[in-house]
């Protein structure tokens, strides 16, 4: 098996494994946030006010039409806050989705296929978002490969860390679908890709959570990155495949893997596919050396990209 099939990503901000717990808020139980105070900031003044920082930085641009997805980095905000905000920002803030699907590949818990969260919804300091919990027991009862893994979300940071986003951004925050795959194989893509695909239209909009290269230099990361995400623009799944091989087979100093979330993007592109309406759109790339607090000899890569 291929390495970047097996790697782990690991983001570019240190944080503290640290316990979630959950609450009865009687329609559920909610999540509560496992990673505020080390991926961004605990207090909600101060979330607030860094976001106020990252969509005043983030450089938008403007997309014809209706955004349908979005990749977008997961890593601590201090690297990858304002590309994060870049993507986001390039939909307009009125804009009216009933749910928003996130999906992301798990970093901490090893199972097959996928998880939806059905339990209850997602908390962070800047408050409660309501889960489709309607939406998650449809796809678990009729999806190939679809459970509910608690596990897969109590430890996971790459959703979480998109939710804050789309509380500041949107002025209707609408429920969000999280699901978190546990395996990374082409036929796991392809299931959720099917499953997912009564889903995907211009009501519902679909966020890709994924970093790129870990820990390549800041010129390598430049040059393979930009390989990747012009596979990502070209549509084509295996186009895509093909670019993260070449870009694994080269044997760079210190890659670890050219995209964490690569699982999760493939089944974006095997949606896409069927889809001749969509064309995905970057809107920035920065990687962590680009962050004063960065190291340019060991970086992570991100893409903001839509479609």
């Amino acid at each position: 098996m291929n390495r970047f099939l097996t790697a782990l990503c690991i983001t570019a901000a240190l944080y503290s494994h640290i316990a979630v717990t959950a609450q009865d808020s009687g329609s559920g139980i909610t999540r509560q946030p496992a990673y505020s105070g080390t991926f961004y900031p605990a207090s909600p003044l101060k979330l607030q006010e860094d976001l106020d920082k990252y969509f005043t930085e983030a450089k938008a641009v403007t997309l014809e039409g209706r955004v349908r997805t979005l990749i977008v980095p997961h890593a601590g905000y201090e690297y990858s806050g304002v590309v994060a905000a870049s993507g986001y920002k390039s939909i307009p803030k009125d804009a009216k989705y009933k749910n928003i699907f996130i999906i992301a590949s798990s970093h901490r818990e090893q199972f097959s296929g996928a998880s939806v969260y059905a339990a209850g919804n997602y908390n962070t300091p800047l408050g409660e978002v309501r889960v489709n919990r309607e939406i998650a027991s449809q796809l678990i009862e009729a999806g190939k490969n679809i459970t509910y893994n608690p596990r897969a979300h109590d430890r996971e940071h790459s959703i979480e860390v998109q939710i804050p986003f789309i509380q500041h951004h949107f002025t209707e925050i609408p429920a969000i679908v999280p699901i978190v795959m546990g395996t990374s194989s082409l036929s796991a893509a392809r299931d959720l890709a099917a499953a997912l695909l009564p889903w995907f239209t211009p009501e519902n909009l679909f966020i890709i959570s994924s970093d790129f290269s870990h820990y390549p230099s800041y010129k390598d990361a430049q040059r393979i990155d930009k390989l990747t995400g012009e596979a990502i623009i070209a549509k084509d799944p295996q186009v895509f495949y093909s670019a993260l091989q070449k870009n694994s087979g080269e044997k760079v100093k210190n890659l670890a893997t050219p995209s964490c979330g690569w699982s999760s993007i493939m089944t974006m592109l095997y949606i896409a596919d069927r889809k001749e309406e969509i064309e995905f759109f970057p809107i920035l790339y920065r990687n962590s050396g680009d962050s004063p607090i960065g190291d340019k000899e060991r970086v992570v890569g991100y893409w903001a990209i839509a479609g």
